[in-house]
């Protein structure tokens, strides 16, 4: 055994990864099904210990939902920074979601909890309320993207906010769809999506 697997974990690595085992279990069994129990068993951790991270059970998932907001949100602002035009940004973000998505287990995983989210009554009033608020943030990027794209005369008429949230949801349904068909996923031309957000071919 090595040294580096011999060295204890830090108490900000021990927290990321009972994060990520948690993950699995609430995407697989859902918020209301899972049991502290179901969390402790997969994390490899004693219930004492877990509870020195995480009050509770509301508290993690709540956590955890942030967790995935934020691989979301820093993917989203790195893209707002690219040096491309609007609608190749959008291209770029959709072919993401439906070409390399099927692969990551994280993302997989991610979107079956905001899901939960989205449509679940048992899940904590204070992961429903981030899960709004995250949302609006990642809206306002996609709001300045399709501006870009007003000023580069390649945007739709409709008012970029609108819009911004139809490319948001247009987003999560694909990523949902990839995450319940796994291999039998039908993958969509991108083109013909962005053609609903971008009247006019890029220059």
């Amino acid at each position: 055994m090595t040294k580096l697997s011999q060295r204890r974990l830090t108490r900000n690595e021990r927290k990321a990864q009972i994060l990520s085992q948690a993950r699995h279990v609430f995407a697989a069994k859902g918020y209301a099904c899972t049991r502290v129990a179901d969390i402790v068993a997969a994390t490899d951790v004693s219930q004492g210990l877990l509870y020195t991270h995480f009050d509770s059970k509301e508290t993690l998932y709540t956590d955890l939902m942030g967790m995935c907001f934020e691989r979301i949100n820093a993917a989203l602002a790195y893209l707002e920074s690219m040096p491309l035009s609007a609608r190749d940004k959008i291209v770029l973000a959709l072919t993401r979601i439906v070409t390399a998505f099927g692969s990551d287990v994280a993302s997989r995983e991610s979107v079956r909890l905001m899901a939960q989210s989205s449509f679940s009554e048992g899940i904590p009033e204070t992961a429903r309320r981030l899960l709004v608020s995250e949302q609006k943030k990642a809206c306002a990027v996609l709001t300045r993207i399709l501006e870009q794209g007003r000023e580069e005369g390649a945007s739709c008429v409709l008012p970029s906010q609108e819009l911004a949230e139809l490319l948001w949801a247009t987003m999560k349904a694909l990523t949902l769809e990839q995450a319940i068909s796994g291999a039998d996923f039908r993958t969509p031309n991108v083109q013909t999506i962005v053609s609903l957000f971008f009247q006019t071919a890029q220059r």
